[in-house]
């Protein structure tokens, strides 16, 4: 058995310490707002506590207002109260709150409003609020709210009495900040208000505008510039307006929405030149509704989306010259529509996420990807989007866990690299899109295989297949042939497919105005002439049947309106097609014998039925003439026969 003297002393190595710990994690940072209102309750017969009820400017109610000697923190306990009524309060008191001027205040204490109680801080008595801090003694003093807090038409900034001047904006040095606290009986409401020079780096509440209660608060029609973050809510808050404020020169980010934030709408705001992200959404942020906002000229990203923060909702706002405009991270299920993207580094990047919506959106003049899929993104639905002069790729969908994403009714145009790039992806499904006009290639296809292309429209399409292990799989586009490096193009009738299989690394490939549909088995496209381009001449192509008797079209385009085009087969001529006014292709149609054919159609400068007429008339002439000048001559004979004979 233990002794007595063992049991104690195991009491004072294993309890002692163990409570030590429990007591400074739960005091430090926040001691004042979370230990104040215990001393309080149990000193309710201090001389510093006031009930004042007569003077209430504000409501009938009750007022009660204490002061804390030893934190320096004047406390609404009950009813509602302004920083004139705190003035009277402390009997003009310069030391904890100085009047400079007309409806201009020094704040050299904290204020700390109970659930009971409302603080309003309004431009009708208060037009300008100063926040002591001093960074010599490491001191910063705050507003922090567990009741109602209520703020408009006012300014608000932070101050050193010390050195007359507003702090340095620096993440050590300590600034005044506004803290809706942790489970706050009330809300927070902050209007018409300029907020600027608030917040450093302590802990969490300490970030200049910080919300970690107060469901249902409004913050609209602010100015908030140069604060540690612009706005940060955490600790699950909801149902949180943000509208029509501008947000710019924070140090860090502009909106922070922390772990569990759900419900918020961000609206119609302009969150500009932040040091770090426009607005993030950093872990678990679900419901969040970001629209017709203004997001430009951020150090990072315009919106991040990132740690399962999903059923998320970006629609109608403006990105434009940040380092990138949006990324979603390990984030499923969020809806990305509608948005202009302009001169960001990427247009929209998805990491390690899926089954989200990126839909009708316009991405223009991207410094890197347009849209970016990668690291193992799958599921998701890229449908709509205008993506125009992208400095790398218009999409690039890259890393070997990536797939099965599916890209519908997209123009990718005007690239000044690829238009859209497969790199060492797979399964990828890519329906009615035009990818046209990019600078180098349309298609840029390394280490993928059986992505597919079905029913996209292609008008000398460049296709650059890098190496012998990828492949393309395209359907249902009206089997254009694919011209260059000799690369067989294998024509189905069934879903109209063709197959490329590259021969050699470094495949450059070309989509001509040229289609084949045979009516059953298949055709082998062997060689397509180099001179398929536009307004061309002469055209060709070498195929093999695999058996006889398959009826085949062949819709050659490229020609100009009203022309006539020779068409032969094996060199023999088998037709003169003429093309319509309001037309540029012609359709052949042939049902082969045999099993290998050398089709070639050829522009006439001058039409044949003209030439027949006019060589026709030029040999009725010849024959007139002959006819004339033979009776002539004959005429002659004759005279000079009869002259013969008469002398």
């Amino acid at each position: 058995m233990f002794s007595i003297r063992i049991i104690r002393i195991l009491s004072i190595v294993v309890v002692f310490p163990s409570l030590l710990i429990l007591i400074l994690a739960n005091s430090i940072d926040i001691s004042f707002a979370s230990d104040i209102p215990n001393q309080l309750t149990n000193n309710s017969e201090s001389e510093n506590n006031k009930i004042m009820k007569s003077n209430n400017r504000l409501s009938n109610e009750d007022v009660c207002l204490r002061y804390e000697n030893i934190t320096k923190t004047i406390i609404v306990c009950n009813g509602t109260v302004d920083i004139p009524t705190i003035y009277d309060f402390i009997d003009n008191n310069s030391d904890i709150l100085e009047m400079k001027g007309e409806r201009e205040w020094i704040l050299k204490s904290n204020i700390l409003v109970l659930e009971k109680g409302t603080l309003n801080i309004s431009g009708l008595n208060t037009r300008l609020l100063k926040i002591d801090s001093d960074s010599s003694n490491s001191l910063a003093y705050s507003i922090i709210s567990r009741g109602n807090l209520i703020i408009d038409n006012t300014n608000i900034t932070s101050w050193n009495s010390t050195s007359n001047e507003v702090p340095e904006l620096s993440p050590q040095i300590p600034r005044a900040y506004i803290w809706t606290f942790w489970n706050s009986a009330g809300k927070t409401n902050i209007t018409n208000s300029f907020f600027e020079n608030l917040g450093y780096k302590s802990h969490l509440g300490t970030t200049g505008l910080a919300f970690f209660s107060g469901d249902g608060s409004l913050i609209q029609n602010n100015t908030i510039i140069n604060n540690y973050f612009g706005l940060h809510f955490a600790n699950k808050v909801s149902n949180i307006t943000i509208k029509n404020n501008n947000i710019s020169k924070s140090q860090f980010d502009g909106i922070n929405l922390d772990s569990n934030t759900n419900n918020i709408d961000i609206l119609e705001n302009r969150i500009f030149e932040n040091n770090f992200h426009a607005i993030v959404c950093k872990k678990d942020c679900n419901n969040i509704k970001i629209k017709n906002n203004i997001l430009e000229n951020n150090i990072g990203i315009g919106i991040l989306l990132e740690r399962n923060s999903s059923i998320n909702y970006v629609e109608l706002n403006n990105i434009r010259s940040n380092t990138m405009g949006m990324m979603v991270s390990e984030s499923p299920e969020n809806d990305i529509k509608t948005n202009n993207f302009v001169g960001n580094g990427n247009g929209i990047f998805l990491k390690n996420t899926k089954n989200n919506l990126i839909n009708s959106n316009n991405i223009t003049n991207s410094n890197n990807y347009g849209i970016n899929i990668y690291n193992n993104s799958t599921n998701n639905i890229i449908q709509g989007n205008n993506i125009k002069k992208s400095m790398n790729s218009g999409i690039n969908i890259a890393d070997y866990g990536t797939n099965n994403n599916k890209l519908i009714n997209n123009n990718i145009v005007e690239g000044t690299n690829y238009g859209l790039k497969f790199d060492k992806t797979s399964k990828n499904i890519l329906k009615n899109n035009i990818i046209e006009n990019n600078q180098n290639d349309d298609f840029f296809i390394r280490q993928s295989k059986d992505n597919m292309i079905i029913n996209s429209f292609f008008n000398y399409t460049g296709i650059l297949l890098n190496d012998k292990k990828s492949n393309m799989v395209i359907t249902d586009t009206m089997n254009r042939i694919i011209d260059g490096n000799n690369i067989t193009n294998t024509i189905y009738k069934q879903n109209n497919t063709i197959i490329l299989n590259p021969n050699n690394n470094f495949t450059k490939l070309k989509t001509t105005d040229m289609s084949v549909n045979p009516e059953s088995s298949y055709i082998n496209i062997t060689k397509v002439n180099y001179n398929t381009e536009k307004n061309n001449e002469y055209k060709r192509i070498d195929l093999v049947y695999p058996e006889v008797g398959i009826a085949t079209k062949f819709t050659v385009g490229g020609f100009n309106p009203g022309s006539q085009v020779l068409v032969k087969v094996n060199k023999e001529i088998k037709d003169l097609i003429t093309i319509g006014n309001n037309n540029n292709t012609i359709e052949f149609n042939l049902k082969n014998d045999q099993l290998s054919y050398r089709l070639e159609f050829e522009l006439t400068t001058t039409p044949v039925l003209i030439t027949i007429i006019i060589l026709s008339i030029l040999i009725l002439i010849s024959i007139v003439i002959f006819l004339f000048i033979r009776k002539k001559r004959k005429t002659r004979e004759i005279n000079n026969h009869n002259r013969k004979f008469k002398s």
